[in-house]
């Protein structure tokens, strides 16, 4: 690992997926000690790995939801081991529940399929 690499936004988001968002995984695959974790990503996003890495996997489950459209299934694959505490958590920071923002995304979908449809008549 080149020290510019820990100033990527690009590797630190590859490297929070591939730890499932855990500061003590990612210090650990990075060979350095927790306090240093803190002071990168205190340096870096001015805020606690913990508070970056939560932040970071509702952000990503957003994206996920959009492509899965499986709440529990996205659950999963950001690391949260019970569904009901990521919908709380989604909820928390987003305002709406996970299957909430699902029926957005399709309202949407079905609006942008029947306007193409309009266009092409």
């Amino acid at each position: 690992m080149a020290t510019t690499d820990l100033f990527n936004l690009l590797f630190w988001l590859e490297i929070a997926r591939e730890t499932t968002y855990n500061a003590a995984r990612i210090a650990r695959k990075l060979k350095i000690s927790p306090r240093q974790l803190q002071r990168y990503t205190q340096k870096l996003f001015r805020c606690s790995p913990q508070h970056w890495l939560h932040e970071r996997r509702l952000i990503d489950a957003m994206h996920q939801l959009e492509e899965n459209h499986c709440v529990k299934s996205v659950a999963f694959q950001l690391g949260f081991k019970q569904a009901c505490h990521f919908s709380r958590e989604f909820k928390r920071r987003h305002g709406i529940t996970p299957t909430e923002y699902l029926q957005i995304i399709n309202c949407r979908a079905s609006r942008n399929t029947q306007n193409h449809n309009t266009d092409l008549s």
